[in-house]
């Protein structure tokens, strides 16, 4: 499942497929190391955000606040830090306010997708995540247009895919709600 990649590895690989020498750390002064640097973090959060990763979803129940929020909720609760997109609550009443959840119910649990070190990740998705590192590498490395967007077209059906296989490993949820048919037979 999870590989042993990291950052310098994904990046090095981008740097390979553009035809520019390997890296062994993101300290170098030449075009590549520069860029694979400041790029990173951004594309990765980026494709992380994108879809409710396996290996990233966590499920929490929030921790409540002394303090009653000023407004139509009675509760508030903090926010995980390393929460990027929340997927869902167990209350159907709530609001995102800052760094905090607001609710009227006296508990909250929540399922989200976390910011997870990359050495986490399947390789699947280092797999994709390294076409887009040689998308986001291509113009700053080689100067070539027509090379970003052809690894930006190879990342699209590479995250895909990812997903697919992604998708696979959680098993299918059964419809509960049939409102059509119960309106019909009831």
């Amino acid at each position: 499942m999870a590989g042993n990649q990291s950052v310098i590895s994904i990046c090095s690989n981008a740097l390979i497929m553009l035809g520019a020498e390997p890296i062994s750390d993101l300290s170098g002064a030449d075009a590549g190391t520069v860029a694979a640097s400041n790029l990173f973090e951004n594309a990765y959060q980026n494709v992380l955000e994108s879809y409710d990763w396996n290996f990233a979803r966590k499920k929490v129940q929030l921790a409540r606040k002394q303090a009653a929020p000023i407004n139509t909720y009675d509760y508030a609760f903090s926010l995980p830090t390393d929460l990027l997109r929340l997927i869902n609550a167990d209350s159907s009443d709530y609001d995102i306010i800052g760094n905090e959840l607001q609710s009227s119910s006296q508990s909250v649990y929540i399922e989200y997708v976390a910011n997870t070190d990359i050495n986490k990740a399947p390789y699947y998705f280092a797999n994709a995540l390294e076409l887009m590192m040689a998308s986001k590498l291509a113009i700053p490395v080689t100067g070539d247009i027509d090379k970003a967007s052809l690894y930006m077209g190879l990342y699209e059906r590479a995250i895909r895919k990812a997903r697919h296989l992604d998708a696979r490993q959680t098993p299918t949820k059964d419809i509960v709600s049939k409102p059509f048919i119960d309106a019909r037979f009831n």
